[in-house]
C-alpha cells in the first residue's frame, strides 16, 4: 500500500452526521450515519490491536502479512496483490476491503475516491482526475464500472459557479442544481452518475478519501452528548462539525 493509502486504511479519522467528525488536518476521512450502537475505539493502530508482536512489520519495506488480527476489525490489505494493480484498480481493491466489514460501513453505504493523474484524451496532456464511487451499489462488490471519473479542476471550478448564485445556501435550489453540474465535468465520457458526496471528495486536499459509516462513530454521533464525547474520546485529534445533509455545502464546510 502506498503512503497515502496506508494512512487512510489503517487509521480511523472521522467526519459527519448528527454531529460530525473531521480529522484536524482535513485529509484522511471516514464518516458516519446517525444510527448508534456498539463500542468506540480510539485508533486502528493502537487500541484495537490484540497483540502488537503479531504485526510482523518489516520496517525496511513496511510490508504487512495478508491478515493481521485486531480486536474489532481485520487488516485485509495485501501489498503483493495491490502492487499488481493499476491505480484505479487499487482504489476498487481498497473499496472492496473496506466494504467487506459491516462494522466499518453498512451495506450500500459510504464511498471512496482517489485523485489520479491521467492523460487527457482531448489535449494529450497529464491531468488530475477524481475517481469517486458513483451513486448506487455496494463498496464490497463495486467494480471499476461503479466509479465516476471527473476533471478535478473542473469540479473545483464549480465553486465559482455556485458562489455566483444569489440563492445559494444549505438546502437551496442552487445547491440542488449543482448535482446536475457534475455531468459537465465528466472525464473520458464515463457514464457513471456521480455521487452527491462528490464535492466532499473533491474539495478535501487528500489524494485518497474514504467516507465510511463505522458503528463506533455512529454510536457517538447518535448520542445526546456527541460533541462532548468527541472531545473526551479523541482529545483534539478529531473536530466536531454540526450535521449537514450531503451536498455542495458539506463539501465547502470540510
Amino acid at each position: 500500500m502506498r503512503e497515502g493509502e496506508r494512512s487512510l486504511f489503517a487509521r480511523k479519522d472521522f467526519m459527519r452526521t448528527a454531529g460530525a467528525f473531521r480529522h484536524k488536518h482535513g485529509t484522511r476521512i471516514i464518516t458516519d450515519r446517525a444510527r448508534g450502537e456498539q463500542h468506540c475505539k480510539r485508533n486502528f493502530n493502537s487500541a484495537c490491536i490484540d497483540d502488537p508482536s503479531k504485526r510482523k512489520v518489516n520496517k525496511e519495506k513496511q510490508t504487512f502479512p495478508k491478515f493481521v488480527t485486531y480486536r474489532y476489525v481485520n487488516y485485509l490489505w495485501d501489498d503483493a496483490a495491490a502492487a499488481a494493480l493499476d491505480p484505479v484498480a487499487r482504489l476498487v481493491y481498497r473499496s472492496n476491503m473496506l466494504g467487506s466489514d459491516q462494522r466499518i460501513t453498512n451495506t450500500g453505504g459510504g464511498n471512496t475516491s482517489s485523485k489520479l493523474v491521467e492523460t487527457d484524451p482531448l489535449s494529450g496532456q497529464p491531468i488530475e482526475v477524481l475517481w469517486v464511487k458513483g451513486s448506487g451499489g455496494d463498496l464490497r462488490t463495486s467494480t471499476r464500472e461503479n466509479f465516476s471519473s471527473l476533471y478535478q479542476d473542473k469540479v473545483v471550478g464549480l465553486q465559482t459557479v455556485y458562489g455566483a448564485r444569489a440563492d445559494k445556501g444549505l438546502k437551496s435550489q442552487a445547491e440542488d442544481d449543482m448535482v446536475g453540474m457534475f455531468t459537465h465535468t465528466t472525464f473520458n465520457l464515463n457514464p457513471r452518475a456521480s455521487s452527491i458526496d462528490t464535492p466532499l471528495h473533491s474539495f478535501l486536499a487528500g489524494r485518497h478519501v474514504d467516507h465510511m459509516h463505522p458503528n463506533a462513530i455512529i454510536a457517538i454521533a447518535a448520542s445526546a452528548h456527541c460533541e462532548k464525547l468527541t472531545k473526551e474520546i479523541f482529545g483534539g485529534e478529531m473536530e466536531y462539525v454540526p450535521w449537514m445533509r450531503p451536498g455542495f455545502e458539506l463539501g465547502l464546510a470540510m
